[in-house]
């Protein structure tokens, strides 16, 4: 695995903090998921 470090507006990560938690599920768990789930967003449309 890479590390990555980004950087996001406060609301957005106070958002997903909060969503992450209440799936019971990590920050970064949450994020990564994010980030597949908009990666198979944009192939399922081209």
């Amino acid at each position: 695995m890479t590390t990555l470090s980004i950087e996001l507006p406060d609301l957005l990560v106070e958002t997903s903090q909060t969503l992450a938690q209440q799936q019971g599920i990590s920050y970064a768990d949450f994020i990564r998921q994010a980030i597949v789930n908009e990666i198979e967003n944009i192939t399922n449309y081209v």
